[in-house]
């Protein structure tokens, strides 16, 4: 079996999800897991597929379907030490401005956290109508190290922003 991870981005159109599915069932592929999201009138995802050969070229013959209207990228998946985890879950809301996500990011990255999953969104505040950002997401880290309290972060000060970060029930995740 050999298995990849399959990055694509092309035009949102109807059917866009359906062609790659073609591509990867005249592969004989499965998918396992997938992310997929429209941004601003372009449509991407990320898909773990399972293909049923060690075939070196599944990727190049994957890849070589791109067309300007989807690109495709595949990265095969290396086995990988399994790594016992604790897993936290944190949200952030406040005024937009420049820089905000390299300072959240800068910060998860001084404690050393393992960002799993992460979504932002900007939307107008409701009384006021000032941008307000908002990111939340899952991070990880290592099971000898626990992350501060919300207060213990720099990020509120730093960016007059409400942050909050707590372990979740799934503090035995692995890597």
């Amino acid at each position: 079996m050999k298995q990849v991870v399959l990055s694509f981005v092309g035009e949102d159109r109807a059917g866009l999800v359906r062609d790659l599915a073609d591509i990867v069932a005249e592969y004989g592929g499965t998918w396992q897991e997938s992310r997929m999201i429209r941004l601003d009138g372009q449509f991407a995802g990320l898909a773990r597929v399972v293909f049923p050969t060690e075939a070196a070229s599944i990727g190049e013959q994957l890849q070589s379907r791109s067309t300007p209207a989807m690109q495709i990228v595949v990265t095969e998946i290396r086995d990988v030490a399994s790594v016992e985890r604790k897993r936290y879950a944190f949200d952030l809301v406040g005024p937009d401005r420049p820089g905000i996500i390299f300072e959240t990011t800068r910060e998860l990255a001084e404690h050393q956290a393992n960002i799993i999953e992460m979504s932002s969104s900007v939307s107008p505040a409701p009384m006021s109508g000032t941008p307000m950002f908002a990111c939340s997401g899952i991070v990880e880290v290592s099971v000898d190290r626990s992350l501060p309290e919300p207060a213990d972060w720099a990020l509120g000060d730093v960016l007059s922003v409400d942050f909050n970060i707590v372990e979740t029930a799934d503090d035995a995740a692995s890597g």
